[in-house]
């Protein structure tokens, strides 16, 4: 689908596109706009305008629409280091791949290759953190705000997934300033989002969870991308999860309905399913018909929910679930779940340990409950859920 195309097909249907459009695109009338449309190597000078143009006129085919136009587009010219950006944060890998390829065979750029380098590096850095990427990249030489920046956000992502938060909040406060000086609101917005998304992930997991909603709500008022927004909700439906049904329930909805892919609608469906169970709800969103260990979990979560111990116990026989084949947080999750069907607490102080082992203090504060039950003093339990 030819962009350029589409708009001047659109520009002849209402006469008051035009002005709309251009407003939208941040011009001061439309004149850049027939420009843009009708001169072929002409590059709009706001990506953020020429993505609300785009959502305006085509929101169910934006990304087909932009596939065709980015992959057209100067490798050497500011656009397509955007698109590096918008294909990265949107999770759109086989184009973010094409345009890697694409781009480095045809440019000459300085600034383009510093993009290139570290666009480079991002899956690797993503799917496997390690000191020795971490050197790799920290060693890339970068002249502009916006490579500056985004090297340093690379480093943030190496250290959530080492969960080095310590590391992640001093990169976080490095990069926060450098992200702030970007001139450009798409690119400043996307690293914003990025970034606090990453801070509140890892506050959520350590129960920080005033700084964890703070983050959150920063990074989703900055995101244009709806992968970013559904994690960030995802993420603020936890940190609600154990103080407020309806807050809790809100945002896991706005995630919901933002989650594009299966498994980001399988995980936010379990956080929901979880949040129904503890507050004794009506669970529409429990998965009995799956054996994965995480929903067998879940299911047994359900049914103790209900009273109806005997039949979890009966879950746990059919699945045959052995914590050999669980990992620690499944296993910490598992002693729980022993815990409140034979009341033993060897069990709950398993599950303690095995909590604070995997640094999950936010599911630790289901064993604290219990705790509580049992009459053990607020202030020995403030210090068991401290990080």
């Amino acid at each position: 689908m030819n962009l350029k195309q589409m708009i001047k097909n659109e520009l002849e249907k209402d006469n008051t596109l035009a002005t709309k459009l251009a407003n939208m695109a941040g011009f001061k009338n439309s004149s850049p706009l027939y420009k843009f449309v009708n001169e072929e190597d002409r590059e709009m000078e706001s990506f953020q305008g020429l993505l609300s143009i785009i959502r305006h006129l085509s929101p169910d085919n934006e990304f087909e629409v932009m596939e065709s136009y980015l992959l057209t587009v100067d490798p050497n010219k500011k656009t397509a280091r955007y698109a590096l950006e918008y294909a990265s944060i949107n999770g759109l890998r086989e184009l973010r791949d094409r345009l890697l390829n694409l781009y480095e065979a045809n440019c000459n750029n300085k600034e383009s290759i510093e993009w290139l380098k570290l666009y480079n590096y991002e899956s690797k850095v993503i799917a496997e953190p390690s000191i020795r990427l971490m050197q790799e990249v920290c060693s890339l030489k970068t002249k502009h705000p916006e490579t500056s920046a985004f090297k340093i956000v690379l480093g943030a992502y190496n250290a959530y997934g080492a969960q080095d938060f310590k590391l992640l909040k001093e990169l976080s406060d490095y990069a926060t300033p450098l992200i702030e000086n970007i001139k450009d609101d798409y690119i400043r917005d996307c690293f914003t989002s990025r970034l606090n998304l990453l801070l509140c992930a890892s506050n959520v997991y350590r129960g920080n969870l005033e700084e964890a909603r703070k983050t959150g709500k920063t990074g989703l008022l900055a995101s244009w991308s709806n992968r970013v927004s559904s994690l960030i909700c995802l993420n603020l439906g936890n940190a609600y999860i154990f103080e407020s049904f309806d807050k809790a329930n809100d945002y896991l909805q706005k995630a919901l309905s933002y989650s594009d892919n299966a498994h980001s609608i399988a995980e936010t469906k379990r956080s929901l399913s979880f949040l129904h169970s503890f507050w004794g709800k009506d669970n529409p969103y429990v998965n009995t018909e799956s054996n994965r260990i995480d929903d067998v979990l879940d299911v047994a979560f359900y049914c103790i929910s209900k009273g109806q111990h005997q039949l979890a116990k009966i879950v746990f026989q059919i699945e045959k679930l052995d914590k050999s084949m669980m990992d620690d947080h499944q296993v910490a999750y598992y002693l729980y779940l022993q815990y409140r069907l034979n009341k033993n607490l060897d069990d709950l102080f398993d599950s303690i340990k095995a909590f604070r082992k995997v640094g999950d203090l936010l599911y630790l504060k289901l064993t604290l409950i219990e705790l509580a039950k049992l009459g053990v003093d607020p202030n020995i339990l403030d210090v068991m859920g401290a990080s």
